[in-house]
Parts: structure tokens; sequence; C-alpha cells
């Protein structure tokens, strides 16, 4: 396997209803994780290598628009954050997928891997603006550079008033991992309860992204 900043296969264990996948900058698959074979139907995970979006069970507008958004990250070099949705088999799933570019040790760009997990909720509205980079950078993050984008994610569930639990179901992530987000959202912000969280997204966030 090549030396990337990111080994793929790493990713493979990742628990919860969650795709991961890594392809090459031509946009074929180089592997996915079993849950993402399973749920396309194919034999095994290694089923997937050399195929692109297209040769999958996935509408055309939305391979091109998956293609796009790889190609964004390559470009970029830099992680990005979309709001998915796959249609195939009758079925639909929401995704919020999580996108990094595959960097080799000469500082050049093989790929992408791709993390995204299932999200129980419909329509996905908390990621409406976040997803342009445009606004990303001239609001909120020039005002609010302490928070990562799954906090801020957090941080607009919480201010909606999902408990923490309540979020983990929508995001598919454990109860701890939300509670983590929530505890550094606390911290960073020197907020001290649910009421100064939600003060502070009023105030500070909704402005810029609602």
């Amino acid at each position: 396997m090549a030396s990337w900043n990111i080994n793929p296969e790493k990713l493979l264990k990742t628990p919860g209803k969650v795709w991961v996948y890594w392809k090459d900058v031509r946009g074929n698959f180089l592997g996915c994780n079993d849950f993402m074979a399973e749920t396309l139907k194919l034999v095994s995970r290694h089923d997937i290598v050399g195929r692109s979006d297209l040769d999958l069970p996935f509408l055309k507008n939305a391979a091109d628009l998956y293609k796009a958004a790889d190609q964004e990250v390559m470009t970029c070099k830099s992680t990005k954050i979309f709001e998915d949705f796959v249609r195939f088999y009758d079925n639909k799933i929401n995704f919020l997928a999580i996108k990094n570019p595959l960097i080799n040790k000469n500082n050049g760009v093989d790929g992408i891997v791709g993390i995204s997990h299932y999200i129980n909720l419909e329509p996905i509205y908390f990621l409406n603006t976040l997803m342009d980079q445009e606004v990303i950078d001239k609001s909120i993050f020039k005002k609010n550079k302490k928070l990562s984008r799954m906090e801020l994610i957090c941080l607009k569930l919480a201010a909606a008033d999902k408990t923490a639990r309540e979020s983990a179901e929508i995001l598919n992530l454990s109860f701890r991992t939300v509670e983590s987000y929530i505890v550094n959202i606390k911290n960073k912000l020197k907020c001290n309860s649910k009421r100064e969280i939600k003060a502070y997204y009023r105030d500070f966030i909704a402005p810029f992204i609602e």
C-alpha cells in the first residue's frame, strides 16, 4: 500500500452504520469496509476495487455530485464535510460524509478517503449552509475558529434542544462521542449550561448560517 497521510485500512473497523471508502484520482475505488459492501450487495469489500460510482447502483446525477465533491477535496487538499444521500434498490439513505485527501510523501494527492455516517433525520436541516465554503470562510470560522465542524453541528443540535443521546442517534455516533463534543464546546466557549450554549448559538452563530 502507498504511504499516505491517512491509512484507510485502519478505518475499516469504524463502529456503527458507517461507510468507509477510498478512491484514486480518477474516481475508481481502491477499497471499502464490509458494511458498505453489504449495503451495496457486493460479493465482498474487495469487489468494489476498480469500480467507479457509475458502476454502482447510484443515480447518475448523484454519482456526478460525489465526483464533484471528491474533486473539491483533492483540489483544496483539505477535509470537507458534505450532506449526501444515496437512492438505490428503492431505498434512500441520508449521509454526513467526511472526506479527506490522500496525500503522498511528496505532497501529491493520490485520491480521497471518505467516512459517511448514516443520519436518521429527514429533511437534513442542520448543515444547510455549512456546505458553502465561502460562508464558512467569511463568517463562521473567522469569528469562531475555536470550534471544529463537528462541534458546530453538535452545537446547532444542542441549540435545537436535542439531547446528547438524540444527537448521537441523528449522527449515528456513540453517546460518549457526542458528549465529548459537548464538553469541548462548553470549555471552548466558556459556557456552563445548555441555556448558555443556546444563547451563544443564537447570538454568534445563527446570524451567519440561518
